[in-house]
């Protein structure tokens, strides 16, 4: 009985070492996903660069707001002041007008000649000198522009003889770190 049972802790401990030396082992470092990256690395090789082609696409940018100002003619503006002469006429009309008729002061002859002077004086300012006026018209525009941008890179390189094709984000050099099937590591 005492040989059975020694037996069966025998074979207790050797399947229990068995257990915990794999796994000693993947604590330490020796196995597990960092020694598989770090075979990888030691097994990554270089393949030659064949050709680069950046993948662009076109966008549409907004630009700053700029003024952006027109000048146009506006039409003929007087020179003259029609309030001023019209006033002016209609004072010398109302003078000579009260200079007029027997006594010299009818007032009706007077009133009439305010009112001539000042048509006269009205019509002679409307034909008086016109220049012509121009405006200026000034308005804020954003500008729009196409602006070409590299989305990724077409890269072509050689691994033992035969060509491959990826795309990458970045344009990788002369040359490109493969693993053993010719599939680009970075």
């Amino acid at each position: 009985m005492k040989s059975s049972v020694s037996l069966k802790l025998t074979l207790a401990a050797i399947m229990g070492a068995s257990l915990a030396a794999p796994l000693a082992a993947h604590a330490d470092g020796r196995w597990g996903p960092d020694r598989w990256d770090r075979d990888q690395a030691q097994l990554a090789q270089l393949a030659r660069v064949v050709q680069v082609q950046p993948i662009v696409r076109t966008v549409r940018v907004m630009g700053p707001v700029e003024q952006r100002c027109t000048t146009r003619p506006s039409g003929y503006g007087r020179y003259d002041n029609t309030t001023g002469a019209t006033l002016a006429g209609g004072i010398i009309g109302g003078v000579i007008g009260s200079r007029l008729g027997e006594d010299g002061g009818n007032p009706v002859a007077t009133v009439a000649g305010a009112i001539i002077g000042g048509a006269i004086g009205h019509t002679l300012a409307q034909g008086g000198v016109r220049d012509a006026r121009s405006v200026t018209v000034c308005e804020p525009v954003r500008s729009m522009y196409r602006v070409e941008q590299v989305r990724g890179y077409r890269v072509t390189y050689r691994y033992h003889g035969r060509l491959f094709v990826t795309r990458m984000h970045h344009s990788p050099g002369r040359f490109l770190r493969v693993n053993w099937n010719g599939t680009p590591l970075d």
